[in-house]
Parts: structure tokens; C-alpha cells; sequence
């Protein structure tokens, strides 16, 4: 795989979690289906902290959100019952492209040259290919979840 397709790769699976939070009520996205741990919102939020924590916060370096993201949707979070703020939407919405543009922008200028050896759920990750590789493959499956619960949604 080319190192650019990583990044199409990621800027598509964001703009398609981005209709959501375009077309959506902050209801909408809040809500919790039967059979459902968590909703629409905390699925693309989630997909945002993830990113960073594989990209920046296992090489080292300065995350592009704030630590209270960061807890409110790692790995091992849940999401409020309630529905997204406004300002909570729109945060996330800007924070959906500009953390790729930045990433893109980064692994340009060679921020991440040094990258311990992690393992992270089944995966070694020593590069930064590798840990947008997996970055990647986790959001399209957060994205199926997306899809999923829209349409668990829509029967509401």
C-alpha cells in the first residue's frame, strides 16, 4: 500500500462520519438503540481519540486534542445518555478533518521517525504506516457501527 493511501483511505471513512453529524439531530446521534452500548456520536467521537492515542500518544508526541477528549472517548469509554451539545458537535465536526490534514501534515515533515514497538490489541505496531494501518481498519469498523446504528435509529 502507498503511504498516500492511507491517508485517502482515512480522509474517506471521515467524510462519511461527517454526513452523519451534518444530517443528524443532536437526538439522533445521542441515541441508544436495544442491543446498542453506545450511539452514533461516541462512535465518530471515539474514532478521533483512538487516532490520536495510535498516531501521536504512542509516538511520543503532543496530542492535537485535549486530554479530557481523549478520556471521555478512548478505548474502554462509554457515552452519556444524553444527547451532544451543539458545541460538542461542531468541535467534533472540526476536529474530524483537521486531526487528518495535521496527521498528513506531520508525517511529512517527519515527526514520527521514532516509533517504539507496541502491541495493541492483536497488532505490533513499530511504525507509523503501521499504526495508521490499524487506525484505519478500526475506523471502518466504527464506521459499519455508525451505519448500523443509524438504521436501528431510523426505526425508533
Amino acid at each position: 500500500m502507498t503511504k498516500t493511501k492511507h491517508f485517502d483511505f482515512l480522509l474517506s471513512i471521515r467524510k462519511n462520519l461527517l454526513t452523519y453529524l451534518d444530517n443528524l439531530t443532536p437526538e439522533q446521534l445521542g441515541y441508544i438503540p436495544i442491543g446498542f452500548s453506545n450511539n452514533i456520536f461516541w462512535n465518530i467521537a471515539h474514532c478521533i481519540a483512538v487516532q490520536q492515542f495510535l498516531c501521536y500518544q504512542l509516538s511520543g508526541n503532543k496530542l492535537l486534542i485535549s486530554n479530557d477528549f481523549l478520556e471521555k472517548y478512548n478505548r474502554g469509554t462509554f457515552p452519556q445518555k444524553i444527547a451532544p451539545s451543539k458545541e460538542e458537535i461542531y468541535q467534533v465536526k472540526e476536529l474530524l478533518l483537521s486531526t487528518v490534514n495535521q496527521l498528513q501534515e506531520d508525517y511529512q515533515t517527519r515527526l514520527f521517525n521514532e516509533f517504539p514497538t507496541v502491541k495493541v490489541g492483536l497488532f505490533c505496531i513499530d511504525t507509523i504506516e503501521d499504526a495508521m494501518y490499524v487506525n484505519n481498519m478500526h475506523e471502518s469498523r466504527h464506521l459499519g457501527t455508525v451505519l448500523a446504528l443509524n438504521y436501528f435509529s431510523s426505526k425508533n
